[in-house]
């Protein structure tokens, strides 16, 4: 099933026209995982290149895991993926359809679809350890993190991480200016999603989250 979610990523950021990251759109790796032994394992990363040559190595992160939890071991019964983290990647999707047709950013956009999220971030970690296409992490510029986005429906949507960079409560508060979607500002942020492996590195991050169901 993982296999076939990253296909299926890989085939959208084709169809949408992103650029592949030295030939492919699979960021490949080997890991041990407890429990699991040794396991092949691909973040999904598409590149919209950026016109100023001047920030051409200072890339903006939109990120999304696809991994779900699937089975639960002790119960058998599935947990619902679609909103962690279907909801994410289509949201992704969307934007990088949209902007890949009309804009032309100043700087790259990294679209990346993470694996591993559910087992301790272990996609987002090896991609802002190990980045690819010659950006370097200290590099990165901002990175947007889409988890959990599919249970709106007229809440409000919750923006973690603002104090990570000054400018990010200026621009969340602009979202309910241009589309009418309230949005608040939790202190606290979640842990365990994958805009904390950029926190960890230094990166301004935010997590977008619809709320707990």
């Amino acid at each position: 099933g993982l296999d076939q979610a990253a296909a299926y990523i890989a085939d959208q950021f084709a169809a949408a026209g992103l650029q592949p990251i030295n030939g492919t759109y699979r960021q490949r790796w080997q890991a041990t995982l407890p429990g699991q032994g040794h396991v092949a394992l691909a973040n999904i990363v598409g590149l919209i290149p950026g016109s100023n040559r001047s920030v051409s190595a200072e890339p903006v992160i939109v990120g999304a895991h696809y991994d779900h939890l699937g089975r639960d071991a002790q119960s058998g019964e599935y947990y619902p993926g679609a909103d962690d983290n279907a909801s994410g990647i289509a949201v992704m999707l969307e934007v990088a359809a949209k902007l890949s047709r009309a804009f032309t950013p100043q700087r790259p956009i990294l679209f990346v679809a993470f694996t591993g999220e559910e087992n301790g971030l272990l996609g987002s970690q090896y991609f802002v350890e190990n980045p690819p296409g010659g950006f370097a992490s200290e590099d990165f510029f901002a990175m947007i993190n889409l988890d959990a986005v599919g249970r709106l429906e007229g809440r409000t949507l919750q923006v973690f991480a603002t104090d990570s960079a000054y400018e990010w409560p200026y621009m969340a508060q602009g979202i309910g200016f241009t589309i009418g979607v309230e949005a608040t500002f939790p202190a606290e942020t979640i842990a365990s999603s994958d805009h904390v492996s950029f926190l960890n590195a230094g990166v301004p991050a935010i997590h977008l989250f619809s709320g707990t169901h």
